[in-house]
């Protein structure tokens, strides 16, 4: 559904926040994170009104699939130690289900994926990560119909990751990156009928239109495969590709792949296997700059239009395809991860919603290109990304350094919830979130010893103590793989870093 309305009240509600705004200050100014129904204040001062109807999942849809009639619509959902599926069923409107899902016994907690397709209205098939294994979920009643696992013969410690799924031969394409190779399985029966070696990991697959070619896509390179002959699938070339590849799509002539770190979008022809064109994607002034975190692709045969999920920008990118050119930008929610597009209706997953623990998906049709420069000036005012009124003020002679700490999957308060002044004054905190701090618990999972009530971080307490800091950000915490982009820009302009 279109939301005119709503967009026109999101307008003048950001704009009695940004009234006087200032060079390198947040577009919310001072305000402290809030949520309404139809926008919300970020961490940081950002703002988000994504556009669409909002459909709440649990914490962190990362895959997205959607059934042959576009009936039914599916999330894998990857939350901080849970994993769920979110299922959306069109009836008069969308009715909303969700489903834990165990946690897979594989001795890794990292134990779920991406990865997630829908065989037909009642069967989807999920990645379940480290543990090997692509379960067969029945979405009806919500159990286990069967698993597919991939360690079989000389393989093990497999890692099942992203799929592609033939639905006329009813043909599963599986990546599994801990062993470097691409395993086929029938969907009927669950046998795998073979796997092929490529030569670094799998990150995303994309079976061509007439389903000859499966296209996969490593961190480095895009390898093209010819999988007629499911028993005999023979690797046709490897295409060499810079670092950061995180999706692939395969349209009738051309085959797209979005390059996280680079901000671009990497064009293939299939015939001539080459890459023909690289489109950037930048903000207009700030062209020197990365932190748009492409993520993932649709393509709309329709319009011709790529629609990328732009994760560090909180928006849509439509770009012209043919044109190689960035038409402009849809407000998405906080950090959309997922995108598809299906009989003109665009589905976005959003990993943080608009804010809160919960995730999202985005529903709406596909804009007019005459609608797109309303919705793009939004996306550039409420990222901060127009120029300021003002001069920016000056930086306190006693500020010589700035020390960026980052703790990878911890959010404040279970580290520094149990602090209540800083060397700069008063801080505010949940100390009973606190299980990482002073007075904090380390659990043995049952498989060493626990331990109550002692100091888990004494040195970040010591820095927090001793030198200014910020005292509380209100933010989810963020896997270590979440930030990588921001490292490889950081890197890539030669700002010197510590990271371990």
């Amino acid at each position: 559904m279109r939301r005119p309305i709503v967009i026109s009240i999101t307008f003048s509600f950001f704009l009695a926040l940004t009234c006087f705004p200032v060079a390198g200050s947040p577009p919310a100014g001072v305000r402290p994170p809030s949520r309404s129904r139809d926008a919300a204040i970020l961490p940081g001062g950002r703002i988000i009104a994504p556009q669409g109807e909002q459909v709440p999942t649990a914490s962190g849809p990362v895959g997205l699939a959607i059934s042959p009639s576009g009936k039914s619509l599916v999330s894998a959902n990857m939350g901080q130690g849970s994993f769920s599926l979110t299922i959306l069923e069109k009836t008069a409107k969308w009715e909303v289900r969700q489903l834990p899902l165990e946690k897979a016994d594989s001795g890794n907690g990292f134990v779920f994926s991406s990865g997630i397709v829908l065989a037909n209205e009642h069967t989807a098939f999920v990645s379940e990560g480290a543990s090997g294994r692509v379960a067969a979920i029945d979405l009806e009643f919500g159990g286990l119909r069967r698993a597919i696992d991939l360690n079989q013969g000389q393989f093990v410690g497999s890692s099942a990751g992203n799929l592609a799924f033939d639905r006329q031969r009813e043909i599963l394409y599986v990546a599994d990156r801990a062993n470097s190779r691409i395993v086929i399985a029938d969907a009927r029966s669950h046998r795998l009928l073979g796997s092929f070696m490529l030569a670094g990991q799998p990150v995303s697959l994309a079976l061509s239109a007439d389903r000859r070619t499966l296209y996969i896509a490593g961190t480095k390179s895009v390898t093209v495969a010819a999988v007629s002959d499911t028993a005999h699938p023979v690797v046709n070339r490897v295409i060499p590709a810079s670092e950061g590849i995180a999706d692939i799509i395969a349209a009738e002539n051309r085959v797209y792949a979005v390059n996280c770190n680079s901000d671009s979008i990497l064009v293939i022809d299939p015939a001539s296997g080459r890459i023909e064109r690289e489109i950037p994607i930048r903000i207009p002034g700030l062209e020197q700059f990365r932190g748009i975190v492409p993520t993932a692709l649709a393509f709309d045969e329709k319009t011709g239009w790529l629609l990328v999920a732009e994760a560090g920008i909180n928006a849509i990118g439509v770009i012209d395809a043919n044109a190689g050119t960035v038409l402009g930008h849809i407000p998405a929610g906080w950090h959309p991860s997922g995108i598809l597009i299906d009989r003109g209706t665009v589905y976005v997953a959003n990993m943080r919603g608009q804010g809160g623990r919960e995730g999202s998906i985005s529903i709406y049709p596909l804009p007019s290109r005459g609608e797109l420069p309303q919705y793009t000036e939004f996306v550039m005012r409420s990222g901060g990304f127009l120029p300021a009124i003002q001069q920016p003020a000056k930086i306190p002679e006693g500020i010589r350094n700035v020390v960026l700490i980052v703790k990878g999957a911890r959010s404040y308060d279970e580290i520094l919830g149990d602090e209540t002044r800083a060397a700069n004054g008063p801080v505010v905190g949940a100390p009973k979130l606190a299980h990482l701090g002073s007075q904090g618990y380390a659990d043995g999972e049952h498989k060493r010893l626990s331990l109550q009530q002692v100091n888990i971080t004494p040195n970040q307490h010591a820095i927090a103590r001793h030198w200014a800091f910020s005292d509380n950000f209100y933010a989810n915490s963020d896997p270590f793989w979440d930030s990588a982009a921001f490292w490889e820009h950081l890197s890539g302009h030669g700002v010197s870093f510590f990271k371990y």
